[in-house]
């Protein structure tokens, strides 16, 4: 009789403990906070993102938003993100290292930076491509189901190329050295047991162009 009680009590605390651990690794596809999705997952987040540039011009400008965040250790991710208009589009490679609980995390990315547009027609288009390296750091609040996540991340463009008349003859150059700030702020949630809803808040500061690329917000899912 001791021994089914024994062994009743086990299979209960094993019943208990099991959805728990799926719960844990089901409920934190993040993409933003620096918290991650965990040890050996990855995420993926797909929405929308619009722009506005001030003061140069104030038509949102709508573009596609991707990113993906696969966490090899509990302190170790690679970031790749992409915003793109087929015509215009600009994305970031790199790594994050982490630490801190879901309570309060905190975070340092490095990345590659990338932006290329093409522009006009065939006989008198071109095309133009920026490169940057870019360091930030990140905070994120929050649980294991909501993050809170606010930080910033510079760009420091060291080389640009760009080619006159696609259709025809070309020439490229590089210019100097020339950072901005991108200062961000982001919400993620639960919409279901394996998919989080982001809403994110972001801009392009460009002091030797004096302008601002933004305010720019971004609304999707990752899973």
């Amino acid at each position: 009789m001791r021994h089914r009680m024994f062994a009743a009590l086990s299979l209960a605390l094993a019943g208990l403990a099991a959805p728990a651990a799926v719960a844990h690794a089901e409920d934190a596809p993040f993409i933003f906070s620096p918290v991650g999705p965990g040890a050996g997952h990855g995420a993926i987040g797909l929405g929308g993102k619009v722009h506005m540039v001030v003061p140069e011009l104030y038509v949102p400008i709508p573009f596609f938003d991707f990113h993906y965040v696969r966490s090899f250790t509990e302190n170790f991710d690679l970031r790749l993100s992409l915003n793109t208009l087929l015509v215009a589009n600009y994305g970031d490679l790199g790594v994050r290292l982490h630490f801190g609980t879901p309570a309060f995390s905190f975070g340092l990315t490095a990345s590659l930076t990338t932006v290329v547009v093409v522009f006009g027609g065939k006989d008198s288009g071109g095309a133009a491509a920026s490169f940057a390296a870019t360091p930030g750091a990140f905070v994120g609040f929050g649980s294991h189901s909501f993050q809170f996540s606010i930080g910033a991340d510079v760009p420091m463009f060291f080389a640009a190329g760009a080619i006159a008349n696609i259709g025809s003859s070309g020439s490229a150059g590089l210019t100097g050295f020339s950072p901005t700030v991108r200062p961000s702020i982001a919400i993620e949630f639960p919409v279901s047991a394996s998919t989080n809803l982001y809403i994110q808040g972001s801009a392009m500061i460009i002091p030797d162009a004096k302008f601002i690329v933004g305010p720019m917000l971004a609304i999707g899912a990752s899973f």
